[in-house]
C-alpha cells in the first residue's frame, strides 16, 4: 500500500465530526489500516471502546473519497508533508 493509499481513508476519517485522534487510533487499531475500518461491521465498531451507534450512524454521512483526494492533492500543491502515527518517519518522542 502507497502513502496515498494510505492518506486517503485517513483523511475520510479526520473529516467525520465526534471523531478525534483517540477514536481513529482505536478504529485503525482494530482494522489494521485505515482503509479496512470502512469494512468493519456497525457491531465490531460498537465493541470498540467509545463508540456508539450515534458515532456510528455519522459513518453512513461520510464523504466521497473524492473529498480527501482533493484535500491530498492541495496538500501535495503546496508542498504540506503529511505524516500520520503510522508512518515510518513519525516521530518516537512526538
Amino acid at each position: 500500500m502507497n502513502e496515498k493509499e494510505y492518506l486517503i481513508p485517513l483523511l475520510q476519517l479526520i473529516s467525520i465530526k465526534k471523531l478525534g485522534p483517540r477514536r481513529i487510533r482505536r478504529l485503525i487499531n482494530h482494522a489494521g489500516r485505515p482503509d479496512r475500518v470502512f469494512e468493519l461491521s456497525r457491531q465490531e465498531i460498537l465493541r470498540i471502546p467509545g463508540f456508539s451507534s450515534q458515532l456510528v450512524a455519522l459513518f453512513k454521512r461520510l464523504p466521497e473519497s473524492g473529498f480527501a483526494e482533493e484535500q491530498l492533492d492541495l496538500c501535495i500543491k503546496h508542498q504540506i508533508n503529511l505524516t500520520h502515527l503510522w508512518a515510518d518517519n513519525y516521530p518516537q518522542l512526538l
